[in-house]
């Protein structure tokens, strides 16, 4: 009696699984009382028939037994049930509280400074990002099977709806600061590569024009009409390369000017 009426409900889903194995323990010992019970009921039942005692103080404690029995039973029967509710309550929590935890793992990725220091390296981080977002949709399933246990749970449990619904609340909260994060660094991962690109950009026709330049200034001038010819015909091709890299130098000026 005293294990029902404490109606103890559980802290965290370990403690209601262990209360509801101590509710089945009391279970099988309720087994042996109801013999007990209906022992006692029979013993009753001969003392009225031979009516040696005062049968109405008989009848009475009897009365008082077998009503304290059912109570006790109907009692025991309210408390599994809300028990049972309980735990259910416990186990989204738990569901609640370990996808909050993916979510600020996550997010503690995203947070993340690290835009690269090179080409390779962005590209590596936005692999990287990428992954993330995949494994971000394992979280989206997640998200709508608790938002169906919601509506299951407000309806079998109403008197725990407010706690229910701001459990969920909170999940979603975390879920859109995450989605923020994603989002933000995506962009910031995006500048930086962009970035890299227009350095290394940069540097490739830098290296290009100084070996340009390296060969166009070496050498000594021609000696006669074969050679100067020759000089002619690899200036002629040099001076394709050079045009044919115009266009590189045109994109390379409009990103920097944008």
């Amino acid at each position: 009696e005293l294990l029902v009426s404490a109606g103890e409900l559980g802290r965290d889903y370990e403690h209601c699984l262990e209360l509801q194995k101590k509710l089945d323990d009391f279970g099988s010992d309720l087994t042996v009382d109801d013999a007990r019970i209906k022992s006692v009921n029979k013993l009753a039942d001969r003392l009225v028939l031979q009516a040696k005692l005062d049968t109405k103080d008989v009848l009475d404690k009897r009365k008082t037994m077998n009503e304290r029995w059912t109570n006790l039973q109907e009692a025991l029967k309210a408390y599994r049930g809300r028990l049972a509710g309980a735990l259910e309550v416990h186990a989204f929590n738990r569901d609640c509280d370990d996808t909050n935890d993916r979510i600020k793992e996550k997010a503690k990725a995203m947070s993340s400074e690290d835009y690269g220091k090179d080409l390779a390296s962005v590209e590596s981080l936005q692999r990287r990002h990428e992954d993330m977002e995949r494994d971000m949709t394992a979280i989206v399933a997640k998200l709508e099977a608790l938002g169906t246990e919601v509506e299951t749970l407000v309806h079998k449990q109403p008197n725990m709806a407010e706690s229910i619904q701001q459990k969920q609340v909170e999940v979603i909260e975390n879920w859109e600061k995450l989605n923020d994060h994603a989002e933000a660094r995506k962009e910031k991962l995006a500048a930086s590569y962009q970035l890299q690109k227009f350095l290394k950009e940069y540097k490739d026709l830098n290296t290009w024009m100084s070996d340009m330049v390296g060969r166009m200034t070496s050498g000594d001038l021609a000696k006669d009409v074969a050679g100067a010819e020759n000089m002619l015909e690899l200036h002629n091709e040099r001076k394709v390369e050079i045009e044919g890299r115009e266009e590189s130098f045109k994109a390379l000026r409009t990103f920097g000017e944008t």
